[in-house]
């Protein structure tokens, strides 16, 4: 039996994935005692509040209620008193409840499970203290958007500016609780206290490792600093926003000698003005140094943004005079699962690598989004390190990751031999409380096609290229059996290798054997699981005769083995490939659905001779063509199938497909404007970092935030941009030569030939200028009021599907759908689509 990490919550509660801030406007306070500021300089933690019940409407969804959010945006939100009443869901009347907390700095209450907290604070001093709180998703400080700690790790704690007199913070709880504590600040910039990302160094080898550092700047200024690591690194050079947290990423070369434990080298901080270094924090932290054949973390530099991530790897332990290569299992974990947890819940294997990355931080993206683009980050990163069978490449998980394992393994069946998913659920639909529109409208359809590729079961036929093994407790508490069940009755319809078992009295988590004395039972670390993983290989393309293939995006997933869909006629409905290739006769044979534009590797499916003519038989027409020069036959779908070329520059490709939520990869930018007037200036930058701070909390992310007159200064060339403000408020419209498609101006925004007025919040994401993979996000709106819509839009939540461009009006707030004035998917050219819009007026 071995030792092992327990995994805990699969899921969080639906509330969690309800994003909502609230804000104050200036006004004077009404029956709130302010709290005090202790003299000297001493914390002030969190004592006399108001709480108010849950009145927010919306899960994992961009359309949602919430009357608080709505009278922050129009500015019309009042300082509210004990007994003060609020509308909440289904007109049920709620009031904001004096409470006092029992515990010094924590307030607990059956409110703060999805509701909210006010806390006023009285200064007699203008100054910067750090917010250290917990047990909230965002909180306003002043009426600026601060991202929160959902997940109550600690190491969440945001510089503040306290004004003079009267301070609001109104907190989302989700927890049950809200513990909060204004420390006090001595220094402009400082090093934090934890959550470093850090390797472990191996011994006796000579290499370039990366750490994540985590820097606070606490000043009302952009800071350029410096970081080095010891003796080990030179001074490397960022910028950090104005009162945030950012965790820089710093490499680093060390000569690990092979008797050392472990090494000890201190960061050095620097404040960087007129190109001088102006030291300002030590700390010092311990790298722990394993042997080749222990179990390690590896970091790597993430191309997603520039930030430092980590997997843990288990090497395979391989007998002496065994010259097999080893395969690879990527293992993903549960939520609130650390990648080095999972790894260690295994034993050793001689025959594989075990890899566990991190869904970039132990609860994350539920394996969806920039979850699963983590995985598949660490599985390249792994496979180019590693030496190992590449026919030999295996998935499986647990709870949290036992999703994933469906989500990974229906989008990519190609990749993997064996798919082993445990305790694992299916959708969000079906476990975590994702409903569809009680009306289906065209609105609701269309947005709905946004979400089709986090629906796994939509991609089952895809597991035929792979062995899958379902492993569930029968008595799971936490992801019930019928997640299980519901998946292995799918597939038995007509999977020929899948294998099932459920383990009696088990429950979310057990462990090494049962009543009938299965010492192999276990909910991970299955026996009969590694003797099918042992078993199966990977088909190199050429081996491969037939292909059933569905892909809901190109962007997501858009190849099997010699075929891939290149382009979709209808963006984000299924596409599906039923194709043969009979290399004897040189022909391609079969039928297709949705697909524009298709690409056939005719390499790998037939076989070249000196006079090679192949045929190509589509759904009943027939091609023939001469061999292409690059052994890639390209074929478009109009009304009738053509042979055609590789789609121009600036159309729609897998590296570049949209929807909205793709701007925020490829070492993504944020560029705040600094024009318009101070609401609308310090709108643009309080979203900026509070984008910035989500990105880290939630994908321990590093993200580059500059306003726009900096960009001209930065290393932008070929990278995402993302826009905050409007082409009138932000310069880097122009310095970037970009004219959006939808004209957003004061006051109204032109959606192809209509156009929408009142106070609306855009969305979009186009090709960037002059680049055939990089693209540009926009965060705009027509008027303050839909500016500030946009701070607690969930497009960094996994779950919730968007499409290429939206507009939603702020009384959205409180009519739900009906706020939705128009969404749609740009043609494959980016073009305004007719059909793939909806506008309501």
């Amino acid at each position: 039996m071995q030792t092992r990490v327990p995994a805990t919550l699969a899921l969080f509660v639906a509330t969690l994935t309800a994003l909502a801030y609230v804000g104050v406007a200036s006004r004077p306070a009404l029956q709130i005692r302010a709290q005090d500021a202790p003299a000297g300089g001493a914390p002030i933690l969190l004592e006399d509040c108001l709480v108010l019940a849950p009145v927010a409407r919306g899960v994992r969804s961009f359309v949602f209620t919430d009357p608080i959010e709505y009278e922050y945006a129009r500015g019309t939100l009042k300082s509210p008193a004990a007994g003060d009443a609020v509308t909440g869901p289904e007109g049920k009347e709620l009031k904001w409840e004096a409470v006092r907390a029992e515990t010094p700095g924590e307030v607990r209450h059956g409110a703060l499970a999805g509701g909210y907290l006010w806390w006023k604070v009285k200064s007699e001093v203008a100054e910067t203290r750090v917010l250290a709180a917990q047990g909230h998703i965002g909180v306003y400080v002043n009426g600026e958007p601060r991202f929160g700690d959902p997940y109550n790790t600690g190491y969440v704690k945001l510089p503040v500016q306290l004004r003079k007199g009267d301070n609001h913070f109104v907190f989302r709880a989700i927890r049950g609780f809200v513990s909060a504590t204004l420390e006090p600040v001595t220094r402009e910039a400082w090093i934090g206290d934890s959550d470093f990302t850090l390797p472990h160094l191996v011994a006796g080898t000579d290499g370039v490792y990366w750490a994540g550092i985590p820097v606070c700047n606490g000043t009302a200024q952009t800071l350029e600093v410096a970081v080095a690591v010891g003796e080990f690194s030179v001074y490397q050079h960022f910028l950090v926003p104005p009162l945030s947290t950012r965790k820089l990423p710093a490499s680093f070369h060390v000569n690990t000698e092979a008797g050392w434990q472990k090494l000890t080298p201190e960061i050095t901080l620097c404040v960087v003005r007129n190109g001088r270094r102006q030291i300002v924090d030590k700390r010092s932290v311990d790298l722990m140094v394993r042997k080749s054949h222990e179990t390690r973390n590896i970091t790597f530099l993430s191309q997603i943004d520039g930030s430092v991530q980590y997997y843990a790897l288990r090497p395979a332990q391989v007998p002496a005079g065994v010259t097999t290569k080893p395969g690879i299992v990527l293992s993903l974990h549960g939520a609130s699962v650390e990648a080095s947890s999972q790894a260690a819940a295994y034993g050793d294997k001689s025959w594989c690598h075990i890899v566990c990355p991190t869904n970039r931080r132990p609860f994350g993206f539920d394996w969806e989004d920039w979850g699963r683009l983590d995985a598949l980050e660490v599985l390249e990163h792994a496979r180019a390190t590693l030496d190992h069978d590449p026919a030999m490449i295996y998935l499986t998980g647990h709870s949290m990751g036992g999703h994933g394992t469906w989500q990974l393994g229906a989008h990519y069946p190609a990749m993997f031999a064996a798919i082993a998913p445990c305790a694992g659920w299916r959708s969000f639909y079906t476990y975590g409380g994702k409903r569809d529109p009680e009306v289906m409208d065209d609105m609701a359809r269309l947005w709905r096609r946004a979400d089709n590729p986090l629906d796994t079961p939509l991609l089952a036929r895809n597991h035929l290229r792979h062995g899958v093994f379902i492993v569930h407790g029968d008595a799971d508490p936490t992801v019930p059996v019928t997640e299980a069940r519901a998946m292995r009755d799918l597939l038995k319809e007509f999977h020929k290798d899948l294998h099932y078992y459920e383990h009696p009295g088990g429950t979310h988590w057990y462990d090494g054997g049962d009543d009938n004395g299965d010492t192999g039972a276990d909910c991970m670390d299955y026996q009969p699981i590694w003797d099918l993983f042992s078993r199966r290989r990977v088909p190199a393309d050429h081996e491969v005769r037939e292909i059933d293939f569905t892909t809901m995006s190109p962007g997501i997933s858009a190849r099997c083995h010699w075929a891939a869909v290149w382009q979709q006629t209808r963006p984000l409905e299924p596409s599906r490939l039923q194709l043969r290739a009979d290399p004897n006769m040189q022909r391609v044979s079969g039928v297709t659905g949705n697909v524009r534009l298709l690409r056939l590797d005719v390499n790998s499916a037939l076989r070249q001779t000196t006079d090679s003519q192949i045929t190509v038989v589509l759904d009943g027409q027939t091609l023939t063509c001469g061999w292409p020069r690059d052994g890639v036959l390209w074929l478009a779908r109009d009304e009738q199938w053509g042979v055609a070329g590789a789609p121009a520059a600036g159309a729609k490709t897998p590296a570049r497909y949209g929807g909205f939520k793709d701007a925020f990869r490829n070492r993504f930018i944020v560029v705040y404007g600094t024009g318009g007037d101070a609401e609308t200036r310090q709108w643009a930058i309080a979203k900026a970092r509070m984008d910035a701070e989500h990105f880290y909390v939630r994908g321990n992310g590093s993200v580059d935030v500059v306003a726009d007159t900096e960009l001209k200064n930065c290393n932008h060339e070929g990278r995402n941009i993302i826009l905050i403000g409007t082409p009138q408020t932000n310069n880097a419209y122009a310095l970037l030569g970009f004219a959006p498609p939808l004209e957003i101006s004061p006051g109204q925004v032109r959606v192809g030939e209509s156009v929408l007025r009142g106070d609306l919040a855009v969305l979009a994401v186009y090709p960037r200028p002059g680049s055939a993979s990089a693209s540009i996000g926009v965060i705009s709106g027509t008027s303050l009021a839909g500016l500030m819509l946009t701070n607690r839009l969930p497009y960094l939540t996994s779950g919730a599907g968007m499409p290429d461009f939206v507009v939603l009006d702020v009384e959205m707030l409180r009519e739900g759908a009906p706020g939705l004035r128009a969404a749609g998917y740009f043609d494959m050219d980016w073009k305004f689509c007719v059909s793939d819009t909806v506008i309501r007026k």
